[in-house]
């Protein structure tokens, strides 16, 4: 699924949600992926502009994880069933609308049977994350069913695969 998102250049915003959905109503998404569009001088990387991409921790957790400025040529990535995140509202001195294409990765539409199936089974001594015991269930590598984030800078400047040290 592929969605663009445009917001005006004054108060545009998101409020906090979770691109996967919620409890029982869960839409198949399972990875964002976020490209911002804008030109790299419409939004500065010190949030002066607004339209940050707010990631938060898991469940009702109001400790904000990044703060991330729509600076164009940056991908985010995060995950859509465990990372809830907002838009702040925009300001952009230089009247430039906010634009980014976020492409949604599916996986099944419901963890409710994966969770029966993991009741049933042994588990080992140890803690695990119930995230991780329903990928375990659906034969997902259980270190990709962790909240996690990654931004990229795409521009060659600063594209981690250009440094001499990788």
């Amino acid at each position: 699924q592929i969605q663009v998102g445009v917001y005006p250049a004054k108060n545009g915003f998101y409020k906090r949600h979770m691109d996967g959905g919620y409890g029982e109503k869960d839409v198949g998404r399972t990875f964002s992926a976020v490209v911002f569009m804008n030109s790299e001088k419409d939004y500065q990387e010190d949030g002066s502009d607004g339209g940050e991409l707010v990631l938060y921790g898991e469940g009702s957790d109001d400790r904000a994880l990044a703060k991330i400025s729509p600076v164009g040529g940056r991908l985010v990535i995060y995950n859509s069933r465990e990372v809830p995140h907002e838009i702040l509202p925009t300001s952009c001195g230089s009247g430039e609308r906010r634009i980014a294409v976020t492409a949604f990765l599916t996986g099944p539409q419901t963890t409710k049977k994966a969770y029966r199936s993991v009741r049933s089974r042994p588990v080992s001594v140890g803690s695990v994350s119930v995230a991780e015991l329903s990928a375990r269930a659906r034969g997902i590598n259980p270190v990709l069913a962790r909240p996690w984030v990654h931004v990229y800078d795409t521009t060659a400047e600063s594209a981690p695969w250009l440094s001499e040290e990788n």
